[in-house]
């Protein structure tokens, strides 16, 4: 289980805001590039996510964290909210790659597809968060109870079951 750190915590509701307002005809016009979204969320550079030179290391690290801990909880990977200065996750391989290779989603590796792919996670993000909450759906907090209850429950399994 991915646990975020207090940068990709703030990434993460970041991406969120960015789903739940978005206009739900055309997400695409919600998306932010990672340039300013590093500058945006790290302005000062004491979170690490705004490093000088390309927009590689700790936003990529916290991107596909926070799409992992996304997807752990049965969420739509909100990261497709960043994007490349392209506009769109399919201008390198990385958001579908990581669907596709440590996610498990069949996705075929072409563009159309990819994109295709990247567009339905925007829809679908833009659906979950912008949704009443009371839907039943869990809170992280209540999602990381649920799991500390579940090991212990398999903890004590184990020790009866072997003695």
């Amino acid at each position: 289980m991915i646990t975020l750190t207090p940068a990709e915590n703030r990434l993460r509701d970041f991406l969120i805001e960015q789903a739940r307002t978005a206009d739900p005809g055309d997400p695409e016009t919600s998306t932010i590039t990672y340039t300013v979204l590093a500058e945006t969320l790290d302005p000062d550079m004491t979170l690490g996510l705004n490093q000088p030179g390309p927009r590689t290391g700790r936003l990529t690290t916290a991107l596909y964290h926070l799409n992992k801990h996304e997807h752990e909880r049965h969420r739509p990977l909100v990261g497709a909210f960043a994007v490349s200065k392209g506009g769109d996750r399919t201008s390198d391989s990385g958001f579908a790659g990581l669907a596709r290779d440590e996610l498990g989603f069949d996705i075929p590796e072409d563009k159309a597809a990819e994109r295709a792919f990247w567009r339905g996670q925007l829809d679908q993000s833009v659906e979950y968060w912008s949704r009443d909450r009371e839907d039943g759906a869990l809170t992280d907090a209540q999602f990381t109870t649920i799991m500390a209850e579940l090991a212990t429950i398999k903890r004590m399994l184990r020790q009866l079951m072997h003695g």
